[in-house]
C-alpha cells in the first residue's frame, strides 16, 4: 500500500510553497516533543476514523460480497489509499486547512495525487497486477460504496462518536 499510495505524494510535499508567516512565529522549544502542539492527538483521532472506516467498508464487503474475501480485502486496500490521497492535504500546514491553502498552489502535490489515484486503478484493472497485489477489480456498485459510504460512514462516526468523545475527554 505504501508502495502505491505514499511515494509520490510524499516527494511532491518537499515542493510545497513556502509558509508566507514562518518568520513571524516564534520558534520552537528545543526540547518539544515530536507530537506536540496536538499532532499526536490528530494522528490517533484520523488513524482511528480510517481504521474504523476500513472496518466496516471490509465488512460491508463481505456481506455485501456474499462472503468474497478477495473483494473485500480489496476495499480496504482501495479506502486506504483514497484515505491517504485526502489526508495527504492536511498534512500541509499545522495551521491553515487545505481550503485556506488552496488545492491548487502545489500543482505537484495535485499530480501525485492524481497519479497515484491512477496507480492504484492500474492495481485493480490489470491482471499482472491483480495477481501480484492479490486484488480483485471492483463494480461500480463498490466504488459507490467507496465514495459515498466513506463520507457517510466518516461523518456518522465523528457525529456519534469522537464528538461525544471529545466533549468528555478534551474539553473538560
Amino acid at each position: 500500500m505504501n508502495l502505491v499510495a505514499d511515494g509520490l505524494p510524499a516527494l511532491a510535499l518537499g515542493l510545497d510553497p513556502k509558509d508566507s508567516h514562518i518568520m513571524e512565529r516564534s520558534p520552537y522549544p528545543p526540547g518539544e516533543g515530536v507530537f506536540a502542539r496536538g499532532l499526536g492527538k490528530n494522528i490517533l483521532v484520523i488513524g482511528t476514523e480510517i481504521g474504523l472506516v476500513s472496518l466496516i467498508i471490509y465488512l460491508l464487503g463481505l456481506f455485501l460480497g456474499e462472503g468474497d474475501i478477495a473483494t473485500a480485502r480489496t476495499l480496504v486496500f482501495t479506502v486506504l489509499v483514497v484515505a491517504q490521497l485526502f489526508v495527504i492535504f492536511e498534512c500541509r500546514s499545522e495551521d491553515l486547512s487545505p481550503f485556506n491553502l488552496g488545492y491548487f498552489s502545489n500543482p505537484h502535490l495535485l499530480l501525485s495525487v492524481i497519479m497515484t489515484f491512477f496507480l492504484q486503478l492500474g492495481v485493480l484493472y490489470i491482471p499482472l497486477f491483480n495477481a501480484l497485489f492479490r486484488t480483485v477489480p471492483l463494480n461500480s456498485f463498490q466504488w459507490g460504496m467507496i465514495a459515498s459510504g466513506w463520507r457517510v460512514i466518516w461523518k456518522g462516526i465523528k457525529f456519534h462518536f469522537f464528538q461525544p468523545v471529545w466533549r468528555l475527554v478534551w474539553q473538560r
